[in-house]
């Protein structure tokens, strides 16, 4: 069961797939070396020392993702505010990602805890997830700390990409979080 389908997990989830699908349907965007925020709590960023070039756009099935010289930097990753709240009640946050690649794709799905005392606590998969190429559905998920999400002042969902070139066609994002 997902706690996406209760009403109050709804609202909020709601907004991020509402968002998402209107990347679909809009202009490409791009980041060179920094940040871009692509709407309400959500964003595509990389480490401003590097070189990467993060892009999302519309293809004829969805979305396409490009990202060149990804591992010139610290990071490359799509963002997403997640709320405290409902990350109490959540056993796992997942993230649908419907694809095409012609090249496997390294990635890693992390869920980071702003502390009130300062920093931040990241819970992360054990090792990063690799997505053989070809025409694919995955459901990536880390396990939700309902103690720190009761501390957080903050939360987010963040996909780092860990390759240095990959593009993916007929992108469909999705997040969801499970009992």
């Amino acid at each position: 069961m997902t706690l996406s389908d209760s009403p109050a997990a709804l609202s909020a989830l709601s907004s991020l797939r509402d968002q998402i699908a209107a990347l679909a349907e809009g202009e490409a965007q791009e980041v060179l070396a920094g940040h871009l925020d692509l709407g309400d709590g959500l964003w595509l960023s990389c480490d401003p020392a590097g070189r990467t070039r993060m892009k999302l756009g519309r293809s004829g099935g969805g979305m396409v993702f490009e990202v060149t010289e990804g591992d010139s930097g610290g990071w490359a990753c799509l963002g997403m505010r997640m709320q405290a709240e409902e990350l109490k009640q959540a056993r796992y946050v997942g993230l649908r990602l419907a694809l095409h690649s012609s090249g496997v794709i390294s990635c890693r799905l992390a869920l980071r805890f702003f502390l009130p005392e300062g920093g931040f606590r990241d819970i992360q998969t054990p090792a990063p997830d690799l997505l053989p190429p070809g025409r694919r559905e995955v459901l990536l998920h880390v396990p939700s700390d309902p103690e720190l999400a009761a501390r957080a002042g903050a939360c987010e969902l963040n996909l780092f990409v860990l390759d240095d070139r990959l593009q993916a066609d007929g992108l469909q994002i999705e997040p969801l979080l499970m009992l």
